[in-house]
Formats: C-alpha cells, structure tokens, sequence
C-alpha cells in the first residue's frame, strides 16, 4: 500500500472564477481565469491514475490518504513544514504496512519542503516522493498524473528485492522533454522566472523511466563524507512537536537572513537584531561582488557574531579572487550544495537550536 499526503496545491486546485468581466482585468485578452484549491478535488487524481494503471504496471496499486492541510504552496510557512513532519512521523508509525508516501504539493515550493524532509527522514527505510502538477488537471498541458505515475512506479520499483535502495525523499517531475525523472529532494534547483521545470544540480538526479523501465543515473555522486542519520536533529525535533503541536507551530521563525546577488546590492539599511545566520548565494560561477558594501555589512556581521555562509560554489580546483577574500574575511563557503538547500537547512538548525556552524560543515542527507 502507498499512503497518498495530500497538501493541496496546483494538482489539487481547479478554476473557480473566470475574470474576463472585471473591469480591474488588464489582461490583453481580457480572459483571465482565477485558480484555487478545489476540496472535492482530492480524489480526483486517484481516478485518472487508476483510469490508466495498467498501462504501467500489471499489478494494481492500493492506496491510504490523510491530509494534514490543503494550501496554495506559495503561502507555505515553517509552521506548515513542521505540521507535515510531524503528520508524516504519524504515518509512519501507525502500525499499517506501507510501500511508500506520496505527497502532492504545489510547484512553486516544492523544493524547499523537499529539502525540508530530506533533512528529517534522509535515513527512512521507505521512499518518501513529492509531486506537483504544472497546470491544473483538467488542463491538457498538465504533467500532474505523469508526476504521480511515476511516483507510484518508482516506489514499487524500491519494493523489488534487488534493487531496495532507494531511502529518502524525493521529487517525481516530467519536464518539457516529457521524460520522468526521480529526484533528489534537497539536490534541486530553484525554477527559472517564468519556467515551471524542475532540476537537480549538475543533473545529479536519481534516475528516469523509460519505457516504463526505471534507469538508476550511473553518474549519481554521493559524498564520501556523507551521514545520513542525524541523531541529535531528530531528538530535538520530537521535543519542540511534543511541546508545540496544539499550537500548530505558530510563531516559529528560523531567523535566516538570505541574500541573493545583483549589481547595486544594499546591504548597511539591514538590521541585524534578530538573525541566527547569514547565507549569502553567490552568482553563477560561484563569486560575490567585492564592494566596499559588503565589506561593510561582514564588519557588522562580526560584531554580531552572526555566522556568514556562502553558497552556490563548485568544488572544482578554481576559485575566483573575490571568494578567497571573503573567505579571509570569516565567510564560510557551502561547496557543491543547492542555495535553497542550504537555506533550509539553516533554518531547522536554528529553530531546533542546534549548532549551526559545525553541522553547517558536515554532509548530511545526500546533499551533495
């Protein structure tokens, strides 16, 4: 049995209104439609996969479902993700034997919660896989069954005895090129303006279907240094639920402070009061611009002795001039791990008041 999570987003939503009658519409074709969640949606994937299941797989699938909340996943706040973990924990230990979690979600963070769970059960002796739809289901465009269909398969792959490896979270996602492919949940990259394509860092997925096949990526790097159970994380996560859950986690806060690079950067303005940690990402290639501004806000960041990270940088034998110097001045670089990753990360070390500087060094998860 796979037990199905449902959180709400694009693949559960609908069209609720059609707008070409607003006099505020500014749209061109003046045809603007309104999307939102659709409650009697639920279930409504569940029929189009069991529709063509045969089509996939020989032997049909049985599924569980719970849903701990439905939201549009561009409204999603820490105190959901620590509500779905803590769901999740339930549903693992609830004595059912389960093949799998499927968990829908919306697109536009999906990758932060993946990298969410990926910290929490990266030692889970069954595949956790996130799905989202890029169009609502009824749209032909819609990629959400074939997110899900694959999902299934690539769970009831894992349950063959030769190949019951696959630990984890990870993202079920068929882009553009209508190829499956199964994720990494805390390797992805954050989507480009205007794309809803989703990709692992360096294309260090897990694998793809093809032809209904699944095909492990050969190429898939695993650190040396890797640790995939964090004892002391989910120690001190069963205590904050246990003494948060009936308020539904409100009001906690990670205190993140996460800064994207563009010419023109103003950094001084920033007051610095409440933040636990600094994660600045740097451009493409890895470098941060060597302004006087910067220096200034590292200097202020000292005396605070709030810790500065930098990530988006390639272990790959070079560096650039401006990463050396900040380097010099305290900055701490994150080598070969996604931003949005790390940006998380830091996040659940400081809400669950862990060290942030000595597991901020440590690979956990398969992150890179």
């Amino acid at each position: 049995m796979i037990h199905i999570i449902f959180t709400g987003g694009t693949i559960a939503s609908s069209v609720i209104s059609d707008n070409k009658d607003n006099p505020n519409n500014i749209n061109n074709n003046n045809t603007t439609k309104t999307v939102d969640i659709n409650p009697d949606n639920k279930y409504k994937l569940i029929s189009m996969f069991k529709e063509k299941q045969h089509i996939v797989s020989p032997v049909s699938f049985d599924f569980s479902f719970s849903y701990p909340y439905e939201i549009l996943s561009e409204n999603l706040e820490l105190s959901h993700l620590l509500r779905l973990v803590s769901h999740v924990k339930k549903v693992l230990n609830n004595g059912d034997k389960k093949e799998g979690i499927i968990i829908t979600h919306g697109t536009d963070t999906l990758v932060y919660t993946a990298a969410f769970l990926s910290y929490i059960f990266s030692d889970i002796e069954i595949p956790i896989v996130l799905v989202s739809a890029n169009y609502i289901l009824d749209d032909p465009r819609s990629n959400g069954l074939s997110n899900f269909t694959y999902a299934a398969c690539f769970i009831r792959e894992n349950m063959k005895s030769y190949n019951k490896s696959f630990k984890g979270v990870f993202v079920s996602y068929v882009n553009e090129d209508g190829v499956p492919m199964i994720h990494r949940g805390n390797r992805i990259l954050i989507q480009e303006a205007f794309k809803d394509s989703i990709n692992s860092k360096d294309e260090d997925y897990i694998g793809l279907f093809m032809d209904n096949n699944f095909l492990p990526n050969p190429a898939y790097f695993i650190s040396p240094i890797n640790q995939n159970s964090f004892p002391a994380l989910n120690a001190a996560l069963d205590m904050l639920i246990h003494s948060n859950e009936a308020y539904d986690f409100k009001g906690i806060e990670g205190n993140i402070l996460f800064i994207k690079p563009h010419p023109g950067l103003t950094l001084n303005s920033i007051s610095l009061d409440n933040y636990s940690a600094i994660l600045l990402e740097g451009f493409h290639s890895g470098t941060l611009g060597a302004t006087s501004e910067l220096d200034s806000f590292l200097k202020k960041a000292r005396v605070f002795k709030i810790p500065v990270f930098c990530c988006g940088i390639k272990r790959d034998g070079t560096e650039y001039d401006s990463i050396n110097k900040y380097k010099e001045k305290g900055v701490i670089p994150l080598y070969d791990k996604t931003p949005v990753s790390q940006y998380i990360k830091l996040n659940i070390l400081s809400i669950l008041k862990l060290s942030i500087t000595e597991n901020m060094l440590k690979d956990f998860a398969e992150e890179c």
